[in-house]
C-alpha cells in the first residue's frame, strides 16, 4: 500500500474529510489522467474499442463530471488505479433517472428488467431500514481500472477496500456496483464482504455483451466488511481522512 489516496470532487462539494483545495485546472488534469488509465485498461481488456477513446486516449462519460473519483497515486502524480463514486438517494421517489451502469447492464441482459430493478430496490430499502435518515444515500461504484503498467501488486484489492472506507467517510449507507470476472474483480469484492444481488434470472453472474464477459451485481452495507479485513479498512479510513481532495471550481 505504497500509493497515496487522492479524491476528485465535483463542483459545489463540501468534503467532511481530507485537505481540500479548489483548483479546476488541476481537477481537469487529474481527471484526464484517471480516464486515461481507464481507457488503457478497458481497451486492453476488450471492453471498449479504439474509437471509444478521446484524443488523449482516455475513456470518459458525462457522469464523470458530477461524481467523485478515488485515485491511487505516486509522488509524481501518476495514477495507478481509479474508480468513480456516484451518490444517490436511497429513496427511489427522490432519485432522478435510472441507476447508472447497473441499470444499463440489467436492461441489456435481463428477460424481465422490471423484476430485476425491484430486486435492487429491495436491497436499497434494506439499507434505508438499517440506517434510516442517518445515512440516506448510497453509492454507485464504477469506472474501476488499474494501470497495466503502473499499478503496484494488490492495487485492485486496495481499491476495493478503499471503497468500503470511503462509504464510512461519505455517510453513505453502502454501495452497489457491477463487477466483471476479469482480473477477478467480482471475486475480490465478494471476498471483502460484498453480497451478490441475484437480479438477473436468479443468477449470481450473467453475460453482458457490452463487457464481453460475465458480470455480477454486488451490494454492500457500510461497516459490514469481512471481519478479517476490518483492520485494513480502519487503516484506509484513516488514510482517507488525511487524503487530498481536489474540488472542481467550475459551475
Amino acid at each position: 500500500m505504497g500509493s497515496r489516496i487522492l479524491f476528485l470532487a465535483p463542483a459545489g462539494s463540501k468534503p467532511a474529510f481530507g485537505a481540500t483545495n479548489t483548483d479546476s485546472n488541476r481537477w481537469r488534469s487529474l481527471l484526464a489522467k484517471a480516464c486515461h488509465v481507464r481507457g488503457e485498461t478497458y481497451l486492453k481488456d476488450g471492453a471498449i474499442k479504439t474509437e471509444d477513446l478521446d484524443s488523449n486516449g482516455g475513456f470518459s462519460i458525462p457522469l464523470d463530471h458530477s461524481s467523485w473519483h478515488m485515485a491511487l497515486m505516486d509522488d509524481e502524480e501518476r495514477i495507478s488505479a481509479t474508480l468513480r463514486l456516484t451518490s444517490l438517494p436511497i429513496d427511489s421517489k427522490k432519485r432522478k433517472g435510472s441507476l447508472p451502469h447497473v441499470g444499463e447492464s440489467i436492461r441489456r441482459s435481463a428477460t424481465d428488467p422490471l423484476s430485476s430493478r425491484l430486486a435492487l430496490e429491495r436491497y436499497l430499502s434494506g439499507m434505508g431500514l438499517t440506517f434510516g435518515s442517518e445515512r440516506a444515500t448510497f453509492l454507485v461504484v464504477g469506472g474501476w481500472a488499474t494501470s497495466p503498467t503502473l499499478a503496484l501488486p494488490g492495487a485492485g484489492a486496495e481499491l476495493a477496500l478503499a471503497a468500503w472506507a470511503y462509504a464510512r467517510m461519505s455517510q453513505a449507507a453502502g454501495a452497489i456496483c457491477v463487477a466483471s470476472e476479469r482480473h477477478d474483480a467480482h471475486g475480490q469484492l465478494v471476498r471483502t464482504g460484498a453480497v451478490p444481488i441475484l437480479a438477473v434470472n436468479s443468477k449470481e453472474m450473467y453475460y453482458d455483451p457490452a463487457y464481453s464477459c460475465h458480470v455480477g451485481i454486488l451490494g454492500f452495507r457500510v461497516f459490514q466488511e469481512r471481519r478479517a479485513l476490518r483492520r485494513a479498512v480502519d487503516q484506509l479510513t484513516e488514510r482517507i481522512n488525511d487524503s487530498e481532495v481536489v474540488i472542481n471550481s467550475a459551475a
